[in-house]
């Protein structure tokens, strides 16, 4: 919300310097599209306070959990970035209006990105994933609107991980 103020109040104070030191138009213009898009945007979206603490909002037992890795790239004229990221393939049981006694439903989903863990737990018997929210906190800077983030851990079994080791 400040920074929203301060974004109008330097607009105001440009348009007057503007007139009286007769700035170029294009020059103006820029410098105004410039302190609008970043006074808006981190008025309504930085969450300049931080984030609230991550609080558990879903637990889902799995039934198979695998890994694998998916490579995406983007590309411009002088620049090209590729990048890997872990793959999760998870599928669970869920419940069906057509399910007949002694018959199972399961779903399959998928998660990836750097918002994903896996522990291994020593005491554990079964594998659930728990899924995590955390927002963004509203301040006198910032709404911090669309700063909501999800983190996933897989807690699995001890020793149920298998990891491929290749040298070359």
């Amino acid at each position: 919300m400040l920074s929203i103020i301060i974004g109008a109040v330097i607009i105001v104070v440009l348009i007057f310097v503007g007139i009286e030191f007769g700035i170029n138009d294009t020059i103006f213009s820029v410098i105004f599209v410039v302190v609008v898009i970043g006074a808006g945007g981190i008025g309504l979206f930085y969450p300049a306070k931080g984030f609230t603490d991550w609080q558990l909002v879903k637990e889902t037992e799995l039934v198979t959990l695998s890994n694998s890795v998916a490579s995406q790239g983007s590309g411009r004229m002088f620049y090209v970035s590729i990048s890997a990221d872990n793959v999760y393939s998870y599928r669970y049981e869920i419940e069906s209006e057509f399910k007949t006694e002694g018959s199972k439903s399961y779903k399959v989903d998928t998660v990836s990105g750097d918002n994903v863990e896996e522990i291994e737990e020593p005491n554990s018997s079964k594998a659930i994933l728990q899924e995590y929210h955390r927002k963004g906190k509203m301040s006198i800077w910032s709404f911090a609107f669309l700063s909501d983030e999800t983190r996933y851990v897989f807690r699995v079994p001890k020793g149920t991980i298998s990891r491929e080791v290749a040298l070359k």
